[in-house]
């Protein structure tokens, strides 16, 4: 059972901010939410994930289509379930997900002869395609996001960020 934590202090004056209204530099106090590390975690994925959202609209993709297609192109077929294993979405929007890349062509839905009862999800040559433009794409805002953090930083932040996500 998870035990509650000694709260944090109420708030801290700790950075410095521009005002929206003046651009002024401005204290900024952080709230005690703030000051949560699963909050700025949440906020980093919100801001990774609208980052390469605007990258990826030059192509007409969004992140989560483009992980799958990650995915299905690195891995091989896969049924929508090993996708949701795979990727942070969940079985209902995973559906969605795999019908509207069907139908940009990108990928497409087989029998999966392992089991006869599913299908398995193949990445099309158009998907192939699209990934090789889309990469670069990908690649590009990384480095926006990242640019700030050394190669030794990026290679401990993503050290971290696997041991939490995969509990090693």
């Amino acid at each position: 059972m998870i035990q509650p934590a000694d709260p944090p202090a109420q708030s801290v004056e700790v950075a410095v901010e521009q005002d929206p209204q003046t651009q002024v530099p401005r204290a900024r106090r952080f709230t005690s939410l703030e000051r949560r590390t699963s909050y700025f975690l949440a906020k980093a994925a919100l801001t990774a994930t609208e980052l390469m959202d605007r990258a990826l609209e030059q192509v007409g993709l969004r992140w989560r289509w483009y992980s799958v297609l990650v995915v299905i192109s690195e891995i091989g077929p896969l049924s929508q379930q090993e996708l949701v294993e795979r990727s942070t979405l969940d079985r209902t929007s995973m559906v969605a997900l795999i019908d509207h890349l069907e139908g940009l062509r990108l990928v497409e839905r087989r029998r999966n002869p392992a089991d006869r009862r599913s299908n398995a999800v193949h990445i099309t040559s158009a998907g192939v395609d699209m990934l090789d433009r889309a990469a670069v794409l990908v690649d590009a805002a990384e480095e926006e996001l990242f640019g700030t953090l050394s190669g030794e930083e990026r290679e401990q932040l993503f050290e971290v960020l696997s041991c939490l996500v995969l509990g090693t």
